[in-house]
């Protein structure tokens, strides 16, 4: 049975009633935008914003997509559409409703908040322009929206003056204190539609200022009280459980940080000076903590001050803080002093060592400073069981990686009392440290020592380049017994193909193309969906078989590698997705097709006029998931799914070899 017709309106809309929008705050979304030539409304676009379950709707005039910033429009909400039908192109029939020509014009991640009128406010990256949507509900009842396109705001950037150590005979007496957050410096514009922050380094490939509002929305779109607008501060951005968090969400992509934000706490702004005021120290933490207060937010807060420093430095350091800064409030001295308990060193990972005591997790890490030295990091905050499984599991993607070392200082041949102190920024540069330690290689030469149990995770995870293998399976019924209906599972040959020479050139060539060759929806009850079929000889046009629910039995697991993804929705949408897959059972699929998309070797021109491949299965039962652009608008590897923030592994098998 083939799957719905998206070019019927039944297939494209379940109700005609308007559902009500509901309430989100900073929903991960893909925005999808569609050009439809209608017969009777001409032409026009409409803008779906995709959800699990659904894709809002909205019809935008023709003239009225492109505008600049600051415009005023209006667009008018439809009924919610299917999510699949956000990326339908193709040709509504005369006599349906909508009939012409409908083709997709993008697809951008982004995200959904709704307001307390009605509205909807959007954000998306769409190339390299970041893109913020108002939509306003000026009448209750009524399906039009006023759109306001947001205009950009001001933002500050400055060379950061450098902070001086506290030198060791320099009384405090009489100096105030600043607690020295273990964040992110940003530069903060108050403007009248909320706060721009800027970090303070430059992005090492362009030399452009790196825009970082986008990160922490809930602070962009604070509304500042009138007469602190135009105020420019500096401060920290910092996660509620340290740099470790806070370096990896500033070095994700906005969308991808806000999603991991919901699920891990989100990260506050601490402003601890004013840039553009003349004033004492003591004034200016006056204003910032009238400021905090009139904004009202949880996601403003002051750092911990006063004019005692000493008394702050022993609350600090027993807390196992980073540090204070001093400041002397007459301003006679403009110098600002740090104390830190430790040294902060940046340097990038080489080397992994594994752990003998907890295999599958890591022991310590071999980390390189800018001159090539090397020093042997274990321990430390934030090196928790998590995170030392994390690193064995994805190490080779993990080399290269900048991290923070707190240590107690350099002894000339290495580091004293090195720890982890979490991730750095991709554009932090390496410090030196003069450390002289052996390198992993030289430390461990013999892997024989790591253990049986080890070994095999060892021959697990080379496996695949993306070294993403979790757990270690044993028995291939022992893999089956963790999946769920809805998982998605990946295949990928660890041999040499056998078969025709057709399939031998298909198979080698997908394997060095996209790592995963094959795709399947786990239905439940050991069966899975998926398309079925070879390349014999005497088949006419490679047709390889057809969509079929089959036992898992038949999925190709000899001399294959698999991985068993699961996405992150709940188990109703996993439910429909296997609904979906089944609805496609008996659709027959050719590798002519792979010619067509442009996959073939030596072809790189993409026809965009249809055929299916594997991933078609899982692309249709989740729409959101699978990102599509690759290889043009109708097709989605297998290697995609994989690549997915929206999926989490959960179980892998290999083939003995």
């Amino acid at each position: 049975m083939a799957g719905p017709d998206l070019s019927r309106r039944k297939a494209q809309v379940p109700t005609e009633r308007l559902r009500p929008i509901g309430e989100y705050d900073y929903q991960p979304v893909v925005i999808t935008i569609q050009e439809h030539q209608a017969d009777k409304r001409g032409l026009h676009h409409d803008l779906r914003i995709i959800l699990p379950d659904r894709a809002i709707s909205f019809v935008i005039p023709w003239d009225k997509l492109e505008k600049d910033p600051g415009e005023r429009g209006h667009w008018i909400r439809q009924p919610d559409h299917v999510p699949e039908y956000g990326f339908w192109e193709g040709t509504i029939p005369a006599g349906e409703y909508g009939a012409g020509r409908v083709r997709l014009v993008g697809a951008y991640q982004g995200t959904l908040t709704t307001r307390p009128d009605g509205g909807l406010d959007l954000s998306y990256q769409a190339g390299d322009r970041h893109r913020r949507i108002t939509l306003a509900k000026p009448y209750d009842k009524s399906n039009y929206y006023a759109v306001v396109r947001h205009m950009p705001q001001q933002r500050h950037w400055q060379e950061r003056p450098p902070y001086k150590d506290l030198p060791a005979n320099k009384p405090i007496d009489g100096m105030w204190g600043s607690e020295k957050l273990d964040g992110a410096l940003v530069y903060a514009v108050l403007g009248e539609k909320g706060i721009t922050l800027t970090s303070r380094r430059k992005s090492s490939k362009t030399g452009e200022e790196l825009v970082r509002e986008h990160h922490v929305p809930w602070v962009r779109d604070i509304r500042v009280p009138k007469q602190y607008q135009g105020l420019i501060l500096a401060g920290e951005l910092k996660h509620p459980l340290g740099f470790s968090y806070t370096g990896p969400l500033m070095n994700s992509k906005p969308e991808r940080a806000v999603e991991l934000q919901n699920q891990l706490g989100k990260m506050v702004f601490h402003p601890h000076n004013v840039l553009n005021r003349d004033m004492t120290y003591p004034e200016k933490m006056a204003l910032l903590e009238q400021m905090t207060a009139e904004v009202n937010s949880p996601y403003v807060k002051m750092p911990r001050y006063g004019p005692d420093a000493q008394a702050l430095m022993d609350q600090v350091a027993a807390e196992g803080g980073e540090g204070v800064i001093l400041v002397d409030p007459s301003g006679q001295d403009q110098t600002m002093y740090k104390k830190k308990f430790y040294t902060t060193y940046t340097g990038e990972i080489v080397d992994v060592i594994p752990s003998t005591k907890r295999p599958g997790t890591a022991a310590a890490l071999f980390v390189r400073d800018a001159d090539g030295n090397t020093v042997r990091v274990g321990g430390g905050k934030g090196f928790s069981v998590d995170t030392r499984y994390d690193l064995w599991k994805n190490r080779n993607r993990y080399k290269g990686r900048k991290v923070r070392i707190n240590a107690q200082g350099s002894t000339g041949l290495s580091l004293r009392q090195p720890q982890f102190g979490g991730f750095a920024m991709d554009d932090d540069p390496l410090d030196s440290f003069e450390s002289l330690t052996p390198t992993y290689g030289q430390m461990m030469p013999k892997r024989a020592s790591l253990g049986t149990d080890l070994e095999r995770f060892v021959k697990l995870a080379m496996i695949t380049q993306d070294e993403s293998l979790g757990t270690i399976p044993t028995r291939f019924t022992d893999f089956v017994a963790q999946l769920q209906p809805g998982d998605i599972i990946l295949s990928k040959s660890n041999s040499r193909a056998k078969g025709s020479k057709a399939y031998k050139t298909l198979r080698n060539f997908l394997n060095s193309r996209t790592s995963w060759g094959h795709v399947a929806i786990y239905a439940g009850d050991n069966k899975v969906i998926h398309m079925y079929g070879d390349i014999y000889p005497g088949h006419p046009n490679f047709v390889a078989g057809r969509i079929r629910e089959r036992d898992i039995s038949s999925f190709p697991r000899e001399k294959n590698d698999l991985i068993a993804l699961r996405p992150k929705v709940n188990q109703q949408t996993r439910a429909k997705a296997v609904e979906r897959a089944r609805a496609m059972q008996g659709i027959e699929y050719s590798y002519w097709d792979l010619v067509r998309a442009g996959l073939w070797p030596g072809r790189k021109t993409k026809d965009p006029s249809g055929g299916l491949i594997c991933s078609a299965v899982a692309a249709y039962a989740y729409p959101s998931i699978a990102w599509r652009g690759n290889y043009g608008k109708q097709y989605t590897r297998p290697a995609d799914f994989f690549k997915s923030d929206r999926v989490t592994p959960v179980a892998s098998y290999s083939a003995e070899r």
